[in-house]
């Protein structure tokens, strides 16, 4: 679903880019809104995803679930430090 939006924001941004040289249309917002648009997915994809630090060790919470998007059982770990919660997928 991610990637079907960034193509379609790439597009979008493209086609405004196309619109602004050709002078057609103020186009600066068909540029901006799809390219924040496009930063926030990268960002959330890259920087969001937590992934436990390697030198802590995680605590069982007991807590396990399917996950309705991938249907994989998880495990939930969290950081006794920082009060973190980690969710682990059954390999």
């Amino acid at each position: 679903m991610k990637t079907a939006a960034l193509v379609l924001l790439a597009i979008l941004t493209l086609l405004g880019a196309v619109l602004a040289a050709l002078g057609k249309v103020p186009a600066i917002h068909l540029i901006l809104i799809p390219g924040l648009l496009i930063l926030a997915i990268v960002y959330e994809r890259v920087f969001y995803s937590r992934k436990p630090p390697p030198d802590r060790p995680l605590e069982d919470t007991g807590e396990v679930f399917t996950d309705p998007a991938t249907g994989k059982t998880v495990h939930v770990r969290y950081d006794a430090g920082t009060g973190e919660r980690y969710y682990d997928e059954e390999a």
